[in-house]
C-alpha cells in the first residue's frame, strides 16, 4: 500500500493543514444513502459547557445528489415545536413529525446544518455530508429519536429487540428553541443550485462560508459542474473534493465518481479538467 494521509499530515503538516496547524485534519466527508430514515439527531455548539475536553460539536451540510419521488429530509422545527410539545410528542402523546419541518428535495438542494438544529436525513434521499470535526475531539451527535424502530444484537430490525439508546434530555438541553423559524430560516441554512448543468464549461458555485454563499464559519463547501478544463482559487485550507458524477482529473490525479481526494492547504488554485462532472469541493476554516 502507499502512505497514509496521516503519514503526509506528519511530514509537512504547515503544508497540508495549513500556517499553525500540527496536530491532524478537521474536514471529515461522507457519502449518505438512506434506505431508510434515519435517526433524528442533534449536535452541541464547541463550547457547551457539558462537554468534556475531548468533545466537541460537529456542524455539518447536506448536498442533494439525488433522491427517490416524493423523499426529503427534517430540518428544523416547525413554528409549535416547545420542549414540552416534544417531549409530549416522544411519550406518544403526539405526533413528532409535526413539530418538525419536512423539505422536500431536489437535485442540487444544500443544507446547512448548524448546532442546535434537529435534523434526519428521509428515506430515498443521496447526499454528501461534510462535516468539521477538531482535531484530537471526539464531534459529539446527540440522538432524539428513531421512529420508534427496535434492533437485535447484530443491529438488524427486530420487533424483539431493543431499541437504541437516546439523548432526550442532552438534545432538548442543546436545542436553539430562539433560531427563526420558517422563510428566515430557510434564507440562512438552504439554497438550490437546480441539477448540475454536466455538458457546460467547468465552473465552481461556492455554497456556504465566509463569503459568498451561505455564512458559515465552519465550513466552505462548493459545487463544481460542467466538462472542460478550468483553474480554480481555493481556500489555503485542507480542502477535499467528492466526485458523484462523470470525473475530474487534477494535477494528473483522475477521480471517479464515488471517491475523494485532498488538496493541501499550500495550494492557492489548482487546474482541473471534467468530464461530465459533478463534485462536492468543501474544506474547514
Amino acid at each position: 500500500g502507499g502512505l497514509l494521509l496521516s503519514d503526509l499530515f506528519a511530514a509537512d503538516p504547515e503544508a497540508w493543514l495549513g500556517e499553525g496547524a500540527s496536530i491532524g485534519a478537521s474536514l471529515l466527508v461522507k457519502l449518505l444513502d438512506a434506505r431508510d430514515d434515519l435517526s433524528l439527531q442533534i449536535h452541541p455548539s464547541d463550547d457547551d459547557p457539558a462537554l468534556g475536553p475531548e468533545e466537541g460539536g460537529k456542524p455539518e451540510a447536506w448536498y442533494i445528489v439525488d433522491h427517490a419521488p416524493g423523499a426529503g429530509v427534517y430540518f428544523g422545527l416547525s413554528d409549535e415545536a416547545t420542549p414540552l410539545a416534544i417531549e409530549r410528542a416522544l411519550r406518544g402523546e403526539g405526533d413528532l413529525r409535526e413539530l418538525l419541518r419536512f423539505h422536500p428535495v431536489r437535485r442540487g438542494d444544500f443544507f446547512l446544518v448548524e448546532p442546535g438544529v434537529p435534523h434526519a436525513v428521509g428515506a430515498g434521499v443521496f447526499l454528501v455530508e461534510p462535516q468539521r470535526v477538531l482535531p484530537g475531539r471526539r464531534g459529539i451527535t446527540y440522538r432524539y429519536y428513531d421512529w420508534n424502530r427496535r434492533y437485535d444484537e447484530a443491529g438488524r430490525l427486530s420487533a424483539e429487540g431493543k431499541p437504541r439508546q437516546l439523548h432526550l434530555e442532552r438534545a432538548l438541553a442543546v436545542t436553539d428553541f430562539e433560531r427563526p423559524r420558517g422563510a428566515p430560516f430557510d434564507q440562512a441554512t438552504k439554497r438550490s443550485l437546480g441539477s448540475p448543468i454536466l455538458e457546460g464549461p467547468l465552473q465552481m458555485t461556492t455554497l456556504s462560508g465566509t463569503e459568498p454563499g451561505l455564512h458559515s464559519r465552519h465550513l466552505f463547501v462548493a459545487r463544481i459542474e460542467g466538462s472542460g478544463e478550468a483553474r480554480f482559487e481555493k481556500p489555503l485550507l485542507l480542502s477535499g473534493i467528492t466526485v458523484v458524477r462523470g470525473e475530474i482529473e487534477i494535477e494528473g490525479v483522475r477521480i471517479e465518481a464515488g471517491r475523494s481526494a485532498v488538496l493541501p492547504a499550500a495550494l492557492p488554485f489548482f487546474t482541473a479538467r471534467g468530464e461530465r462532472a459533478e463534485a462536492i469541493f468543501s474544506a474547514v476554516y
